[in-house]
């Protein structure tokens, strides 16, 4: 199988292709934490993060949320 990947300045991957046509993109924030996935099924999630790099919210493109109030 041959697979695509690409990578950011900061080694990160933002980019996988497969030979069956599946496809991630990922996007990370300025201290390197993931903050946005989406795949060629069409699934998504986003993640937050407060200054002291703890997750504080998540949802994803099934409708599905999470808030973390302990981490403010």
């Amino acid at each position: 199988m041959n697979e695509i990947k690409e990578y950011d300045e900061n080694n990160n991957l933002t980019h996988y292709r497969n030979s069956d046509g599946y496809e991630v993109w990922r996007e990370y924030d300025e201290k390197g934490n993931e903050i946005h996935y989406r795949n060629s099924d069409g699934f998504e999630w986003w993640r937050e993060f407060n200054e002291n790099n703890n997750e504080i919210h998540f949802r994803n493109s099934k409708g599905y949320e999470e808030w973390d109030d302990s981490q403010y």
